[in-house]
């Protein structure tokens, strides 16, 4: 038998992916060498049964002797052994006792580690909340991590896990290889809801459920039979790596006497089938078929499959030899060639399955409209030339298409294996792409090397905005489908691996192309953007990363007097006042104090404390990524603590000089010589009145002055309904300008329409203005002369400003105008 291990989010037998269908077995009555296990001639016609109904797996809850693993190899069948613990108690305030639980887990695990038909282990099952709560839960995660450790020096290829159950949710050991839940749910929603959240607790590991069971003696053999199959389909269908149904038989023997008050097994203590073995063969899938075959259906959606491609002749050909071994009945692949220079038409050239359109390079955004006007699904599926999607991935997305009302759909994006040292830190580095939830099954973003959107839905909001051309499309897309009703979902089994940069020097042009993206996006959506251009999301960033987790560690809730039966974990939002200490504006400030400290002695210490929380929040954002375990060294701990250091301050960087570029006066050449040289009264003052004779509407002149905006090339945002301005405009390096209007009522339908211009100094002018003003305090009493040629310095840039606030005002003051005498209202004297 091909030795189990895992990939990614599923478990893999050799180049198969492979499921665990089984039963628990056991613990029974001693046997006549003392074993909780029955005799070998009852155990041998136990298995044949178990093969015959398709199963593949068995759970004990002891270690079984050799002949009974013998036996199942025999059978290829496979077990999964929860270790036993000796007394247990308050067992983290005894280190005699700690000892002791040590030493068993070794033991047993040497007993029996090699055995080939063993794939699996779990270091213990359903710890009491109460005993958690009182331990406390980190410190139990931690201890259950360190018996991982203690298997794995035994058996370092052995998988092993921890059995979880809802009451104690949040004990997920960080280096468990997959994730264990014991559920007993017997409404379909409910389990199919809970099954979901247990998917995005696992993160980037398989899930398995390691219990499910039906009492037949309080709920009948005909309802075991009905949850027993809708619970296989949605475990398959989820992209659950396996279930293990409670339990084989109705005999079970625990506590020193036999169990006589229920009836939990697929078989009666006789071993006679019971109703739920009549077709429970059909109902799992064989280790051949992909889901798609188990789950045949007449309606599943085309699919185009779209991937944009720029001098991605290093992992281009991955990606297509990935596309080729999707199994799905109905799609097509797209590839958009954005004008390469590299040797991506050779590769291109070379395969003949695939559409492939060459265009000169015009962006991502342009590349990804095109393939979808070249497309011919009804689901458009965007990913990268860098990705490589799971054979399984388009059934995931197509399931929930069908089951959902989604305008788009994503799943998530895995770094592969990595081939040396730095590529492994550098994936393990902030930054990278990434989903946001608000629900467990409604996305706030999904990224687009991963992102699946009905036509419809795109062609309704007018496609990927050309603007972006090389990041920032999916954000901006996300954010457009919601603000128009739509909602995204999220599949935690629809997988890509995703390759990250490959060097240090592309990923730092990543991030500063990052950085550029935030702020075109804040151009256009001010609302989801703080003052210093850092997006605010409404739902919590999924990565691996447990960010400052002094602030925002997840809470859980225990319930009253620990007794709740879902004592669910709930991850806190991040906060954002944190990220200001590692921008440019406090780096820059933190500099400036350096300077001044040079002069003035007493104020050294003040910059290396300005300085410490940056260290600080780079020091918890290291400690907490995960590298690759082969490559996780000291060294490469450096590095990822540069880069922790270096990632906000470069896309800060990218985002002010993106603002410095972008956030200029248009020019207004389109003017008449009359508009030209009309004004309206008050603008000097911020205000202007226009007056309506002919009963010209406040909306119809708002959307006459959005059409002169967007004409003359402004940076603009108009009001979506939650914000207290009709126009919020970018235009000056060193002014905001807001706009807001509101129309005074007159007989005969007649009105006065005010406007108000309100320009708000900028961030940028503050971090000019601030450090002159610092130094000029500090220093003026030791250095008149110095403080002197300050003041003069600073004399002149507040007056640049000023007069640069006159420049705006004027300009947007013409615009104002402009559209007025084209509605033909009349200018009037605006009283203040």
């Amino acid at each position: 038998m091909d030795k189990i291990c895992r990939k990614g989010r599923f478990l893999f037998a050799g180049n198969r992916k492979w499921r665990a269908y089984g039963v628990s077995y056991g613990p029974f009555v001693p046997n006549s060498h003392g074993e909780p296990f029955p005799e070998k001639e009852v155990a041998e016609r136990d298995m044949k049964q178990m093969q015959a109904l398709g199963l593949n797996a068995i759970r004990t809850y002891h270690v079984p002797p050799q002949w009974l693993l013998d036996l199942a190899a025999e059978h290829r069948l496979r077990f999964f052994i929860t270790l036993a613990w000796p007394l247990r108690g308050l067992f983290l305030e005894n280190k005699l006792r700690l000892a002791e639980i040590r030493k068993s887990i070794r033991h047993q695990i040497s007993s029996m580690a090699q055995h080939p038909a063993i794939f699996a282990c779990a270091i213990d099952n359903e710890m009491a909340p109460d005993l958690a709560r009182w331990l406390g839960p980190e410190k139990v995660r931690k201890f259950l991590d360190s018996l991982i450790l203690e298997v794995k020096t035994v058996s370092p290829d052995l998988l092993v896990t921890y059995a979880g159950y809802p009451p104690s949710e949040y004990l997920i050991p960080e280096l468990a290889d997959f994730v264990t839940f014991n559920i007993y749910l017997h409404d379909r929603s409910d389990f199919r809801a809970y099954l979901n959240r247990c998917h995005l607790l696992a993160g980037d590991r398989p899930l398995m459920i390691g219990e499910f069971g039906i009492d037949t003696v309080s709920e009948g053999e005909e309802r075991q039979q009905e949850i027993i199959e809708w619970h296989l389909e949605e475990v398959t269908q989820s992209g659950a790596s396996g279930t293990l149904l409670f339990t084989w038989t109705d005999e079970w023997f625990t506590g020193g006497h036999e169990i006589e008050d229920w009836a939990f097994g697929l078989t009666t203590r006789e071993r006679q089938p019971k109703l739920v073995c009549d077709r429970l063969a059909t109902y799992i899938p064989q280790s051949t078929h992909a889901l798609v075959d188990h789950f045949s259906s007449t309606s599943y959606p085309k699919f185009s499959i779209i991937v944009c491609t720029y001098n991605g002749s290093r992992t281009l050909k991955q990606t297509l030899e990935s596309l080729s071994t999707l199994r799905y009945p109905d799609f097509e692949v797209i590839i958009i060639n954005d004008g390469s220079t590299d040797g991506t038409a050779d590769i291109l050239s070379s395969d003949s399955n695939y559409g492939v359109i060459t265009q000169e390079n015009q962006g991502l955004s342009v590349a990804r409209n095109r393939g979808a006007d070249e497309a011919t699904g009804e689901i458009l599926v965007y990913t990268d030339d860098d990705c490589m999607p799971d054979t399984d991935w388009l059934f995931h997305l197509a399931d929930t298409f069908q089951s959902t009302e989604f305008a788009a759909v994503g799943g998530p994006n895995l770094s592969p294996p990595a081939a040396q040292w730095r590529q492994a830190t550098v994936a393990a580095a902030p930054g990278v792409p990434t989903h946001v939830l608000l629900t467990d099954m409604e996305a706030e973003h999904i990224p687009g090397c991963n992102f699946a959107i009905r036509r419809e839905a795109l062609e309704s909001i007018g496609g990927f905005d050309p603007i972006y051309r090389k990041a920032g499309d999916d954000v901006d897309l996300c954010w457009r489908l919601r603000d128009a009703g739509y909602q995204i979902g999220f599949n935690p089994s629809a997988m890509v691996w995703h390759h990250r940069r490959s060097t240090i020097a592309d990923y730092l042009k990543q991030q500063h192309g990052y950085g550029e993206a935030e702020a075109l996006l804040r151009y256009q959506h001010p609302n989801y953007f703080d003052a210093e251009g850092s997006a605010h999301w409404a739902g919590i960033i999924y990565n691996d990363h447990r960010r400052l987790n002094w602030f925002d560690a997840p809470r859980v809730y225990h319930g009253i007097f620990a007794l709740g039966y879902f004592q669910s974990i709930y991850r806190q939002p991040e906060r954002y006042w944190v990220q200001y200490f590692s921008s440019l504006n406090w780096l820059f400030c933190t500099l400036v104090v350096g300077l001044v400290s040079l002069w003035v002695p007493a104020l050294v210490i003040v910059p290396f404390l300005m300085f410490l929380p940056l260290l600080i929040s780079a020091g918890i954002l290291m400690s907490s990524a995960k590298i690759e375990k082969p490559h996780d060294h000291w060294y490469s701990r450096m590095l990822l603590y540069a880069l922790c250091l270096l990632q906000p301050l470069l896309r800060s960087w990218a985002r002010y000089f993106t603002w410095l570029h972008e956030q200029r006066l248009p020019r207004q050449e389109e003017f008449t010589a009359k508009e030209q040289r009309q004004l309206p009264s008050g603008w000097q003052k911020g205000r202007v009145a226009f007056w309506a004779e002919e009963g010209q509407s406040r909306e119809q002149y708002l959307k006459c002055v959005s059409g002169l905006l967007a004409s003359q090339g402004w940076r603009f945002f108009a009001d979506t309904g939650w914000s207290q301005w009709d126009f919020d405009l970018f235009a000056s390096r060193w002014w905001h300008t807001r706009l807001r209007s509101v129309a005074e009522i007159y007989p005969e339908n007649k009105q006065l329409i005010h406007i108000e211009i309100k320009l708000l100094i900028h961030p940028i002018s503050w971090l000019l203005i601030s450090p002159f003003i610092f130094i000029l305090v500090s220093l003026g009493c030791q250095f008149p002369v110095l403080a002197v040629w300050m003041g003069v310095i600073l004399f002149l840039m507040v007056g640049y400003l000023w007069l640069e606030r006159y420049r705006v005002r004027k300009a947007v003051a013409r615009v104002l105008s402009a559209a007025a005498i084209k509605e033909a209202l009349h200018p009037m004297k605006e009283e203040i």
